[in-house]
């Protein structure tokens, strides 16, 4: 006897969707690892006190339980159109690093850590990025 298409594509989805079932259990977080979830929040959000160490505002609050604000006091020549992008970055970029710190701990096979690297320098980069570009002087490679 053969199998139809239908037959072997149905039970590949239930053996996908039994898979998917066993995923979220296996990584589903309980009320008891807020305080784990919430260790991982605040070490991205001093990762990212890091990396905008160079324009935080002197008046930065330094523990934020509810939410995270991050003043920076940007050059004259910044381009403002970066705002927007910047945000969702540093959202991005905590929302990475305790997912990543989650499936470390519940699932090491699921943790990968590249994508931080990426969001970490787009936020740079667009840090960066001014109105009119900028001269910068050539440095001596001091051979």
């Amino acid at each position: 006897r053969s199998s139809s298409p239908k037959n072997s594509s149905r039970s590949d989805y239930s053996c996908s969707s039994a898979s998917r079932i066993n995923h979220a259990t296996k990584t589903q977080a309980s009320d008891d690892d807020d305080d784990i979830l919430n260790e991982y929040i605040n070490t991205a959000a001093s990762a990212i006190t890091d990396l905008l160490s160079g324009h935080l505002s002197p008046s930065q609050p330094a523990d934020q339980k509810e939410k995270f604000i991050f003043t920076c006091q940007m050059p004259d020549s910044y381009d403002t159109n970066q705002n927007w992008a910047i945000t969702n970055g540093i959202k991005d970029y905590m929302s990475a690093y305790t997912l990543y710190k989650w499936y470390k701990r519940v699932a090491p096979d699921m943790a990968d850590a590249s994508e931080l690297e990426i969001i970490r320098s787009d936020i740079n980069h667009r840090i960066n990025q001014r109105r009119k570009p900028v001269r910068r002087p050539v440095l001596p490679l001091n051979f």
